[in-house]
């Protein structure tokens, strides 16, 4: 089977992706905000990685799953592993001989999922501590990663098999009132009832609400394989990349100042319900747009994108996104610096360094020798995902 084409500008958006993450996380730290923004740039990250996940995954092994699902599984599971473990292992004894995660071995149920990559799909505390407050917590996402993994495996390889673009445009539009409608009723019944660990678990940690955003990389992945044979002008597609920027820009900008306490936002249970989107389905709609256009090509922004610095940043996400905690402690970013904007701009050049070393030191050679041991065939460096090397 013809192994997809690479589309290089998906795996440059990657690198905004795990890069606004380090800076939600870093910003934190130093409890400083910039031009009276809050820099909960997280917002756009988790989802945006999410949703392009589902688009990744549905590009490369929709028709290979179509083929033979036996093959296929073996493929899938073989080429997940060796993407996420190595990496994943590694920094996990880094936590356990040097970052007090020892602590969770005595709680044999809660490693063994912790190392299933399982953790996230079920509520528990250990030590009077959720999951994300453990040290290495951040893993979190890896294990709602490894959930969408299974429901593709599962059936959502099926999403193949709808071939007409008018069927596809309404599923991504139903799929997006029904996300709203059901964060609406959960922000109601739960949020508001519960809150606290438990909400924050359902809503953020768990993969049931982000389910939404992976299904929407699905769906905008089977309406790109529908689309690239056809005539879509360069006017269009800019419209198309230019509208879904203005979604998550608007939104995200609303949500960063409503996060910084805004006065016009304190008192209004809609900003309140805008802060609560943040955490799932409230930059989708954007985001599904900017990687259609994208992947389509023909615009700016996927030629900017597709610069090869941008790749190679891209490649490297998965080490920036689990490695930037201990390149934070090795570079720590306080605020008692005069200049906190430039020591955060220090700080991110020193984790894509460090996240260098990490992808050509481990991820590669580790990759490259399991596949040899898991697999028969051949498969494409770092991720058997030529959009992005995923």
């Amino acid at each position: 089977m013809t192994k997809p084409k690479s589309i290089n500008s998906l795996t440059g958006l990657r690198f905004f992706a795990a890069i606004s993450v380090v800076i939600a996380h870093y910003a934190d730290n130093a409890h400083y905000t910039i031009l009276g923004l809050n820099l909960d740039t997280a917002a756009l990250g988790m989802p945006l990685f999410f949703t392009l996940s589902g688009f990744v995954i549905h590009y490369v092994y929709s028709q290979e799953f179509a083929g033979s699902w036996p093959s296929a599984a073996r493929s899938f599971a073989a080429a997940r592993c060796s993407r996420l473990y190595p990496l994943f292992l590694f920094f996990f004894a880094y936590f356990v001989l040097f970052g007090g995660l020892d602590r969770m071995l005595s709680y044999p149920t809660v490693t063994i999922s912790f190392l299933g990559l399982t953790a996230s799909w079920w509520y528990w505390l250990a030590d009077d501590k959720a999951l994300a407050q453990w040290p290495y917590g951040l893993t979190w996402s890896i294990s709602t990663e490894w959930f969408f993994y299974l429901c593709y495996a599962l059936g959502l390889f099926r999403l193949h098999r709808v071939r007409t673009v008018r069927t596809l445009v309404l599923a991504i539009a139903a799929l997006s009132v029904t996300a709203y409608l059901l964060n609406l009723y959960v922000y109601i019944r739960i949020w508001l009832q519960l809150g606290g660990r438990f909400g924050f678990w359902l809503v953020y940690i768990s993969p049931y609400m982000h389910m939404f955003e992976f299904l929407a990389g699905c769906l905008i992945c089977q309406l790109y394989l529908n689309l690239r044979g056809q005539i879509v002008t360069r006017r269009a597609n800019e419209i198309i990349f230019w509208t879904g920027l203005a979604w998550v820009a608007v939104l995200l900008a609303l949500y960063l100042k409503t996060a910084s306490g805004a006065p016009w936002a304190s008192s209004s249970r809609l900003f309140d319900f805008i802060a609560f989107l943040h955490m799932t389905y409230l930059l989708v709609p954007g985001i599904v747009l900017m990687i259609l256009a994208l992947a389509l090509g023909n615009c700016a922004a996927a030629r900017f994108l597709a610069a090869a610095p941008l790749v190679f940043l891209g490649d490297i996400s998965y080490s920036i996104y689990l490695g930037h905690t201990v390149a934070g402690a090795l570079t720590p970013i306080g605020p008692d610096s005069a200049y906190p904007e430039l020591k955060l701009f220090a700080g991110l050049a020193f984790v894509c360094v460090f996240a260098a070393g990490l992808y050509l030191c481990i991820e590669v050679p580790s990759k490259r020798m399991l596949r040899k041991v898991f697999t028969a065939k051949p498969l494409v460096l770092a991720g058997a995902a030529p959009v992005g090397r995923y």
